[in-house]
């Protein structure tokens, strides 16, 4: 699944990033790397940018963008498979 398919208040954590170029690049340096939890916070009313917490601190992105990012969904107590539980927030 990619990030821009995630709901509205629901949890998941980042497994890779697609694509090549500058995009990838700048999506990197905003803190978007592999096993980083995010919180899909909010989406524009039209649908395009959506809000999304990580690292706490809040990024607005494109879905264009967003498309890019492969994410895996934490289950309804925050776990992921395996059991690994994952908090979004500061000192992570």
């Amino acid at each position: 699944m990619t990030l821009d398919r995630l709901g509205p208040g629901r949890y998941a954590y980042i497994i890779r990033l697609e694509g090549v170029g500058e995009v990838r690049r700048r999506l990197f340096d905003m803190g978007l790397t592999p096993h980083t939890p995010v919180k899909m916070d909010k989406l524009a009313p039209l649908g395009d940018p959506m809000l999304i917490n990580l690292r706490g601190y809040t990024l607005c992105l494109r879905k264009a963008e967003a498309r890019g990012v492969v994410v895996r969904i934490f289950d309804s107590n925050g776990d992921r498979a395996g059991g690994k539980r994952f908090a979004v927030g500061r000192g992570m």
